[in-house]
């Protein structure tokens, strides 16, 4: 890892758009939580590469948001690759399903602390948005 990592950790943005959102996900997770250790910059390295899909989160996701849960950069870089991507229909559909992910997350009694912080500030950005754009739905903006 450190021979795939370190140049990101340098500040190499080219490898950086290219691996965002997926290389941390093709390692196994303890592998990289071993790499990142209590490393502030290796844990905002890996969050800007990690995935943020799934009911549930990633082993990867729960120890970056439990671990480095006061890390508004760790927090941005995860909630960028959880909005992001494509869809078709109703943009409020869309939000209301990722609204009811998080949910999810929020109501469980395995998530952590941080996970559950994350998630439930991420809902109220999203239930803004979502309230916006149902408005604009209604008057046919869409």
């Amino acid at each position: 890892l450190d021979r795939v990592l370190q140049p990101l950790l340098a500040g190499s943005w080219r490898l950086q758009m290219d691996f965002r959102g997926w290389l941390a996900d093709v390692y196994d997770s303890n592998d990289v939580i071993a790499w990142i250790g209590q490393d502030v910059q290796r844990a905002r390295v890996v969050a800007s590469l990690t995935a943020v899909q799934g009911d549930t989160p990633s082993e990867l996701i729960r120890f970056l948001l439990d671990s480095f849960d006061s890390d508004d950069e760790i927090a941005s870089s995860l909630y960028g690759d959880f909005i992001s991507g494509g869809w078709t229909g109703n943009e409020s559909d869309r939000l209301s399903g990722q609204i009811a992910q998080l949910e999810r997350w929020v109501a469980s009694r395995t998530e952590p602390a941080g996970v559950k912080t994350w998630a439930a500030k991420v809902i109220e950005s999203m239930k803004r948005r979502r309230d916006a754009v149902l408005e604009e739905e209604a008057e046919g903006r869409w």
